[in-house]
């Protein structure tokens, strides 16, 4: 299983399911964000150093940035364990609270009741069948909206649980701004590269977008459109049949050769190179999302008319 796991290494996300001879006795995060659903038996895991069990009344959520290893197994034990790396993290998480982020590497493991379990047991099977039948662009686009409904449903059933004071005052028309931006975004980016764009479709000026992208996510619109842009390239060299050229007019670019430029910028290979060695892992040399809880956004300037 070791082996297979790293085999996978490249993989921008997969589905493995696990069981009691096969279970990793290494450590398993490696960067990644991990759901692990309990099929039958129990585990124990160490995570940052402390013991914590999972059943099939438990599952576990683990952030990339928490040191883990599977410790034992009973002999009955079955999980599906669905893996992504940080990018279709934070194409999910954009609108959830960094206090609830933190809350999950606090509070890794979870209890589900009979709903719960339901919602969980269609997720993978769902995420499986999506990872086993689906091939080109549209592959991680459906992962991403599966991660999306199971971690959105997780959090508003869950939020109740995060301290009053470490809710950050982000306020509602903020958050309805970014939320919409990173909509259009979704659906938009392969044909709309400008701020502009978006900006018209939030119904916002484009400086304004940018202040409050910014300040909440740590890029601005531009910086966040382009690295859509790579991602999306990437997936694209590695996953589907087209030319270099055809990604490039896939995506809008004026000319292979612009496409070039940009895949080098943003990644600092060409995309020849990259197509030779498709490597997920080199989605590190993106600049991170990032959110400050603590920032205060002014909501008064005038660039909102």
């Amino acid at each position: 299983m070791e082996k297979e796991w790293k085999n996978l290494e490249k993989e921008l996300y997969f589905c493995r399911y696990i069981d009691s001879s096969n279970a990793i006795l290494e450590p398993v995060s490696g960067g990644r964000f991990i759901l692990v659903f309990t099929l039958s038996g129990k585990a124990q895991f160490i995570l940052n150093d402390k013991p914590f069990e999972v059943n099939e009344r438990k599952f576990l959520l683990l952030h990339p940035h928490v040191k883990s290893h599977i410790r034992s197994v009973s002999s009955d034990f079955r999980a599906c364990c669905i893996c992504s790396m940080l990018e279709l993290q934070g194409n999910v998480t954009y609108n959830i609270p960094p206090s609830f982020i933190a809350l999950l590497i606090q509070h890794p493991v979870w209890d589900m009741d009979v709903e719960t379990t339901r919602a969980a047991s269609a997720f993978c099977t769902l995420f499986d069948y999506n990872c086993k039948n689906v091939s080109g662009s549209h592959a991680a686009n459906i992962a991403t909206a599966l991660f999306t409904v199971f971690v959105q449903t997780f959090y508003e059933k869950t939020k109740k649980y995060i301290p009053p004071e470490q809710i950050e005052s982000v306020t509602v028309i903020t958050r309805n701004v970014i939320t919409r931006f990173m909509t259009e975004l979704r659906y938009g980016f392969k044909t709309q590269h400008q701020v502009r764009y978006y900006a018209g479709k939030v119904c916002v000026s484009p400086k304004y977008l940018t202040q409050v992208v910014k300040r909440s996510l740590g890029l601005t619109p531009k910086e966040i459109i382009d690295r859509k842009l790579a991602v999306e390239s990437m997936y694209l060299l590695a996953k589907s049949e087209l030319s270099i050229q055809e990604v490039g007019n896939e995506l809008n670019f004026p000319d292979q050769s612009y496409f070039g430029r940009f895949f080098k910028r943003m990644l600092g290979i060409s995309p020849m190179a990259f197509r030779l060695n498709p490597d997920m892992r080199l989605m590190s040399r993106l600049k991170p999302i990032r959110r400050d809880p603590s920032v205060q956004l002014n909501l008064d300037s005038a660039d909102s008319k």
